[in-house]
């Protein structure tokens, strides 16, 4: 609801969104907001004539790129889009992607959607995948790195047929240029000049600034020092929790499982008991985990009677922080093993000492954090 807002991300291979960012300095963005900066020169190439080029079949710009014998870049798209319900052609290099959130807030436009096959006949005359720039009757808008080209590939508004030899202002005219498409690995900072690279995040939080559209609206009011009536300013904030754990999951596994950091981890501790049937083996695991839940540590106790290669391997998947195994050959030397799950690094304990070393342990993480 508001004009500017912050997106905080956690960088992850699995991410739903990109994150543009810079090399040199602190800039960063998602997709839809990153800024492209307008830098090029205009071809100094001679114009070509118009040629028409039977492509059938193709149905990418890859397809075309072939038949035209033109580097993508060379190729431009024209995308017809419905603003508020009226046609509107947008043209972008070949080998970039349209950025709708950036051609709806140039258009100022309520809904943006892509033109239907029907509407893309209506609007040019061709069929989907033959749409271009030439006789069009719509507004024309181009993204910034079209205004460049020269002797450029683009459809002919006829099926099967696209043009090449084609040329700004002799063939046809953009109403408008602008930043219209993804930024992209390679692209210039705006900020400082540098290049940016491209990543994968996770959205966990947001904060909106509403300012006073809402308290206007409202009518919501404070007194200031004069005992002047002044609109409140607003803003409002989201975390998303499971995010942020699948984040912390993302950024914390090994090829065996999960590996939780301490502040997160719904256990810190678990308590593997090897022989459930074992009278001593169990008696001694059930006094360390009361032990440890007297002493308000979160602790987890395995009591299952399976193979103790299943409770490893389970202990290791689930990536409780710290593991202690409780196993028959070590009580009869009064040692307990520890296992530190994330860097894998055993040792022993003794038993008599082991609930005073696992406290220790885990509020030395704690207070690291």
């Amino acid at each position: 609801g508001g004009s500017f807002s912050h997106e905080f991300m956690v960088l992850a291979d699995t991410g739903e969104d990109v994150v543009i960012s810079c090399e040199s300095c602190e800039y960063s963005a998602n997709i839809e907001k990153a800024v492209v900066v307008d830098r090029g020169e205009i071809s100094q190439e001679s114009m070509n004539e118009i040629e028409r080029v039977v492509t059938k079949g193709a149905h990418s710009v890859a397809d075309v790129s072939v038949m035209l014998k033109l580097d993508p870049s060379q190729i431009v798209k024209t995308m017809l889009v419905m603003a508020d319900d009226e046609p509107v052609a947008v043209l972008i290099r070949g080998d970039h992607e349209l950025n709708e959130a950036k051609i709806k807030n140039l258009l100022g436009v309520a809904v943006l959607e892509l033109a239907t096959p029907e509407q893309i006949v209506a609007a040019t005359g061709g069929p989907v995948g033959f749409s271009g720039p030439i006789g069009l009757q719509v507004p024309i808008y181009a993204d910034n790195a079209v205004k460049y080209l020269r002797n450029i590939g683009v459809g002919g508004n006829e099926k099967d047929i696209h043009l090449e030899g084609v040329n700004l202002e002799r063939d046809f005219q953009v109403k408008q240029f602008a930043d219209l498409r993804n930024a992209g690995e390679g692209d210039s900072c705006p900020h400082c000049g540098g290049r940016y690279s491209n990543t994968r995040g996770i959205e966990v939080g947001h904060i909106f600034k509403l300012g006073t559209k809402y308290s206007q609206a409202m009518k919501a009011t404070f007194l200031d020092a004069d005992g002047k009536a002044n609109d409140i300013i607003m803003g409002c904030y989201g975390i998303g929790i499971g995010r942020t754990v699948a984040a912390s999951i993302e950024q914390n596994h090994d090829a065996d499982g999960m590996i939780w950091p301490m502040p997160l981890a719904p256990f810190q501790v678990l308590v593997n008991m090897l022989n459930p049937k074992d009278d001593a083996v169990r008696e001694a695991a059930e006094q360390l985990y009361l032990q440890l839940q007297q002493a308000g540590v979160e602790v987890l106790l395995d009591d299952r009677d399976e193979r103790p290669g299943a409770k490893f391997k389970d202990a290791d998947l689930i990536g409780v922080p710290l593991n202690v195994t409780v196993g028959a050959r070590g009580l009869k030397e009064g040692q307990l093993e520890l296992k530190d799950r994330a860097t894998g690094e055993k040792s022993m304990i003794a038993v008599d000492q082991a609930a005073e070393e696992l406290q220790q342990r885990v509020a030395a993480a704690l207070s690291a954090v």
